[in-house]
């Protein structure tokens, strides 16, 4: 099915600018030098982020019907994001034939490419076109993509920490040379003017005019001396061509020998670095500070087809930054599909108190979803509106069908507290399944001196005639190294050489929700992993979980 982004209320889409952009949209994206109507300067207009990424993707929308204006279009689309696409996604463009699929191709790539892909503004969409807008007026070059090769990597890499700019020298053309600092070990990129536009080239002597080994030396050692504090590489060559001048060689053939092999390395050694640089960098979260934050999914059977999905997820309050006494955070939790579209999200703003102790208690939260079953994404972005502070957490979850009529478990998870929904405490939690009220615990660390619960459901035991289940429980503590544990760290309490307890039970129900609390506090600090082991005794079947965890 279809889906279209709809404008949630609330966020300020200034509607005014989409009759804009359909009405251009033949000339908006048509293959010609870009104009006051191309997308980059009407995003330049629209000051609200979330407005921006509104009309871009309601603007996408409208191009699937085939026709010569929503083709062009769509190329001119493809054109803005020529130097982000990597070969594999070059050759699939080349494969699509229809405008639908050409739009599927730039509305996955975008939403892919989305820095903070549970919430609906696309960061990394605004930050490229306002990337874009800038190399097109200033890198200006009548080719298709609208700008020459220092466009390219300023879109690509953003605005260079440095530069040296050469004006027209004897025996040299325009050349230009930038140096990024802040993406890692420092990069450069040197760029001669062809007339046309300006090249990115890795050959020094490119810059040279009808270079001459002899009379060309000084010119050369001069252009690379203007460049010494930018890059390492530069003060190296610097120095072994300061070296050739000193010898005084007067064989021009072994003049050029000895410049080519200096250049030759300088070459090899600016490819190399430039090779291990990603395809694109973005700046969106580069001032952010990081949240740490915390994310646990647990499948359980659903209402009929369905599974559901619990997400529990977390942070300490101890992590918090703020000035005030109470700090806003936003948190998004959201869902795609395969097809990368959001199938469900929930929007929450919690007023909090930061705690700067290490022992302040964490915030979390849980939200359950009911979903058919289908590979998923799901996606977490929680962001301190009072300060430059954020938190990310992605995790691809399979949900598979549960087998019917047959022994099955569900995830099981850590818990804090749980309680029958009666109980005075159920308001408190966070999460109802059947006749409880639970609150999950979405950390990997466990205190051993705070007792915690266990909780799974069971699933399709076999009934007796008498409608009676039988049905043993095993639970078994293992460091990852599986040895044995000695009888005094059993964290169950019970005595003997043995981690394990096993329990046997009868009910009257084919689905049992299952919790035990436990203590570890005689345990030793360190990894571990909880199994919890299900015996059907009627169908003689043997079903087990794992949940690895870490004490304290």
């Amino acid at each position: 099915m279809r889906k279209t982004f709809h404008f949630p209320a609330g966020c300020g889409y200034r509607l005014a600018f989409l009759p804009i952009i359909l009405l251009s949209l033949p000339r908006l994206f048509a293959q010609e030098p870009p104009t006051s109507d191309h997308l980059e300067v009407i995003f330049a207009r629209i000051q609200n982020p979330a407005s921006a990424t509104a009309v871009f993707y309601e603007a996408l929308e409208r191009l699937r019907e085939p026709s010569p204006a929503n083709e062009k279009s769509l190329q001119r689309l493809y054109i803005d994001i020529i130097d982000l696409v990597n070969d594999a996604e070059r050759a699939r463009w080349k494969t699509l034939r229809t405008p639908d699929e050409k739009m599927a191709f730039i509305k996955r790539f975008w939403i892919g490419h989305d820095l903070t892909p549970a919430t609906f503004v696309n960061e990394r969409l605004i930050e490229h076109y306002s990337r874009l807008r800038h190399a097109r007026n200033k890198y200006r070059w009548m080719g298709s993509r609208g700008y020459d090769d220092r466009g390219m990597i300023y879109i690509q890499y953003g605005p260079p920490d440095d530069y040296v700019d050469d004006v027209i020298n004897q025996g040299t053309v325009p050349m230009s040379s930038w140096v990024y600092y802040r993406h890692g070990n420092p990069l450069n990129f040197d760029f001669v003017d062809q007339g046309s536009g300006y090249r990115l080239t890795s050959w020094l002597t490119d810059a040279m005019r009808n270079f001459n080994p002899i009379a060309g030396l000084p010119t050369l050692q001069s252009l690379v001396n203007r460049r010494v504090t930018l890059h390492p590489f530069y003060a190296r060559l610097s120095s072994e061509l300061e070296y050739l001048v000193s010898q005084r060689i007067r064989n021009p053939n072994e003049i050029r020998r000895q410049i080519e092999r200096a250049v030759n390395a300088y070459a090899m050694e600016v490819t190399t670095k430039q090779a291990e640089l990603p395809k694109a960098v973005s700046e969106v979260l580069a001032k952010l500070n990081t949240l740490s934050c915390n994310l646990i999914l647990a499948k359980f059977q659903g209402r009929e087809q369905n599974l559901a999905l619990v997400a529990s997820y977390g942070f300490s309050s101890a992590d918090l930054k703020s000035k005030s006494d109470t700090t806003r955070v936003q948190i998004v939790a959201a869902v795609r599909d395969t097809n990368l579209t959001i199938c469900a999200s929930r929007d929450s703003i919690y007023e909090l108190t930061p705690r700067f102790s290490k022992n302040a208690e964490a915030f979390v939260a849980a939200t359950t979803y009911s979903l058919p079953p289908n590979k998923y994404f799901f996606l977490l972005d929680v962001n301190n509106l009072t300060s430059q502070q954020r938190g990310w957490r992605d995790f691809a979850v399979m949900l598979g069908r549960y087998p019917k009529e047959v022994l099955h478990l569900s995830t099981v998870i850590f818990a804090t507290q749980v309680v029958s929904a009666n109980d005075s405490l159920a308001a408190r939690q966070l999460l109802r399944r059947h006749h409880l009220a639970i609150t999950p615990y979405p950390f990997p660390a466990l205190k051993r001196e705070r007792r915690m619960f266990i909780y799974f459901e069971i699933y399709d035991l076999q009934r007796e005639a008498n409608g009676e289940t039988s049905y043993e429980v095993q639970y078994e503590i293992k460091t990852p190294e599986k040895k044995g544990l000695l009888a005094s760290l059993n964290p169950f309490g019970k005595s003997g050489s043995s981690i394990s307890v096993a329990d046997t039970r009868r009910g009257h129900a084919a689905t049992e929700p299952t919790y035990l609390q436990l203590d570890f506090s005689q345990l030793r600090g360190g990894k571990y992993d909880l199994i919890v082991r299900v015996t059907d005794k009627l169908a003689n079947i043997i079903k087990e979980s794992r949940l690895a965890f870490e004490l304290e």
